[in-house]
């Protein structure tokens, strides 16, 4: 038989400093520990085509010969029929390999799907999908998740903005409040200490995020 492999990437380009969500409803960062890559070898016991995400159930064989159920997160529905992907693909019984990443509690047999390798050919469309075409079809998905990363960092940064740090929209609305209750405009040294006090806020956050970004890569 024919082996193929068919990507589901499930993980982003990205890897945001603050952890940032790979989808809706969710942050795959905060539940996968990205850093712990799993292979895991068995039957596929059920799929489950839901949204925001797909899941994979897969019956696994541990060291005592004992059955255990493993979930692995895949990417969205839509994404994966809209890219061709058929729920006769891959359905219960297949045998299967899975690699992605363990989630962060060690307890749980629970991982994201990175890849997903068939022993059987895999039939997409029609025709029988080649190792290329398992490639091209795994980017669109992958590409569907790094536009999902791309917007929430639009809308982080929107929330970010609206912080009441000078400097920020959020610091003029804090201006705004505060003539309000002193009943009218602040001073030129007012502006200018705020200014300064919102400079020194963004260095700190700057600072901060990016010791977290190189921590994690040493």
């Amino acid at each position: 038989m024919k082996r193929t492999t068919l990507s589901m990437l499930a993980g982003g380009l990205l890897a945001l400093g603050t952890g940032a969500p790979a989808m809706a409803h969710h942050s795959f960062a905060a539940i996968y520990d990205l850093n712990q890559p799993v292979t895991m070898h068995g039957v596929i016991a059920q799929v489950k085509l839901t949204n925001p995400h797909s899941w994979f159930y897969l019956d696994v064989k541990n060291d005592k010969g004992v059955v255990e159920r493993w979930a692995f997160e895949a990417g969205t529905p839509s994404g994966m029929i809209r890219n061709g992907y058929k729920a006769s693909v891959i359905k219960q019984g297949d045998e299967v390999t899975i690699t992605g990443f363990h989630a962060k509690d060690p307890a749980q047999n629970m991982g994201m799907l990175r890849e997903l390798h068939a022993i059987s050919a895999v039939v997409i469309g029609g025709t029988s999908l080649s190792g290329g075409r398992a490639t091209m079809l795994g980017t669109l998905l992958g590409a569907l998740v790094f536009v999902g990363y791309l917007a929430l960092i639009s809308i982080s940064l929107g929330v970010l903005n609206l912080l009441p740090v000078p400097l920020l929209d959020g610091g003029h609305l804090l201006y705004y409040f505060a003539e309000i209750i002193k009943g009218s405009p602040l001073s030129d040294r007012a502006f200018e200490v705020g200014q300064r006090i919102g400079m020194a806020v963004l260095a700190v956050l700057m600072a901060l995020a990016l010791f977290n970004d190189l921590s994690r890569l040493f």
